[in-house]
């Protein structure tokens, strides 16, 4: 099926309440340490997974269970939910250049495995999820490749909405690179398209 790796707030129905996941958080936490002990990968990715927008208000807790369970032999995990918690994991880490730098690092091994999965609209958010990364460490070079990587493939689908959004990061990419022009230019497009 195709990744979900759209961040939260931007159209798409939550996972999880907020009071809801505090509510049950401990019981959440015990489910999440058996299925680390049992070694049910699979099982504690997609139920931290399924917590991702919950995990905004626990950022250390959310990327720990997601270091724990991607830290584990991922062979029999299926290549795009690692993407998914790789992502969603650089989504978690940004308030150091260090963790940021992570992020980098997890948002390419997420392009590199969606790339040989064939799901061009996943691809197109993870490559925008990695120019944003690269932007965050001040790589807006590289954050421009991506996202017009991302625009290319965006173009070659029916969906606006991945369009539009790839276009707003590779305008923002060139804006950062003093490319002005090119950035009203790309924002025009954009609103041409919505």
């Amino acid at each position: 099926g195709e990744i979900d790796v759209q961040p939260p707030g931007r159209g798409h129905v939550r996972a999880v309440n907020l009071s809801r996941f505090l509510t049950e958080l401990d019981n959440l936490r015990a489910a999440l340490t058996r299925a680390n002990q049992a070694g049910e990968i699979v099982f504690g990715l997609r139920l931290a997974l399924a917590l991702q927008d919950a995990w905004y208000s626990e950022r250390r807790e959310g990327h720990a269970w997601l270091d724990r369970f991607l830290a584990a032999d991922l062979s029999t995990v299926p290549p795009m939910l690692v993407a998914k918690a790789l992502f969603w994991r650089s989504q978690l880490t940004w308030p150091t250049y260090e963790q940021r730098r992570q992020a980098v690092t997890d948002t390419e091994r997420a392009v590199a495995i969606g790339r040989g999965n064939g799901e061009s609209a996943a691809l197109v958010r993870l490559l925008v999820g990695a120019a944003t990364a690269q932007d965050r460490t001040d790589a807006f070079a590289e954050g421009a490749k991506l996202a017009q990587e991302a625009v290319d493939l965006a173009r070659e689908s029916d969906d606006g909405g991945l369009l539009s959004r790839a276009l707003a990061r590779l305008a923002s990419c060139r804006q950062a690179l003093g490319e002005t022009g090119e950035a009203e230019s790309l924002a025009r497009l954009r609103e041409d398209i919505a």
